[in-house]
């Protein structure tokens, strides 16, 4: 890629001292802010099969392996993902998914139950809340439901 040099406007190649740490930064920096302002509501997920589009309304929640996903959708599937639950968590809306458990992220829309240890989801399925998230966990649910 060539630069516009401001002296003598002529085309030279760019430095190649550049501080890979700046670099990583602006990176990361913009991919925050593509990631809060996009509105995408389908996840493209690679599988062994190839590449399957699903809606992130049809996430019922993610369940950590390692560094492995598995990702539990509405119809009953469980798709194994080679990618950390962090990095999947990460492209997800914050207002729609809540970590409830360092080995699990919830689809807010599911959850059925709250108990003071667990969430209880319309499937049934009983998801441990740890005590360092749990009022944050309420928190995000006052602000996404209306309380009674």
């Amino acid at each position: 890629m060539l630069q516009l040099t401001t002296e003598s406007n002529q085309w030279k190649p760019p430095l190649k001292n550049k501080p890979k740490a700046k670099i990583i930064s602006l990176n990361s920096q913009l991919h925050s802010v593509s990631v809060e302002d996009c509105t995408k509501t389908k996840l493209c997920i690679k599988l062994k099969e190839g590449i399957e589009i699903i809606s992130i309304f049809d996430i019922i929640r993610l369940e950590s392996d390692s560094n492995y996903t598995n990702i539990c959708t509405l119809d009953g599937r469980k798709l194994l993902v080679s990618r950390t639950m962090k990095l999947i968590e990460e492209e997800l809306p914050n207002s729609l998914f809540i970590r409830c458990h360092k080995s699990h992220v919830v689809n807010v829309e599911n959850i059925k139950m709250i108990k003071k240890t667990s969430l209880i989801l319309d499937t049934g399925k009983e998801i441990p809340i740890s005590r360092q998230k749990y009022k944050e966990v309420l928190s995000k649910i006052e602000l996404h439901f209306i309380s009674i």
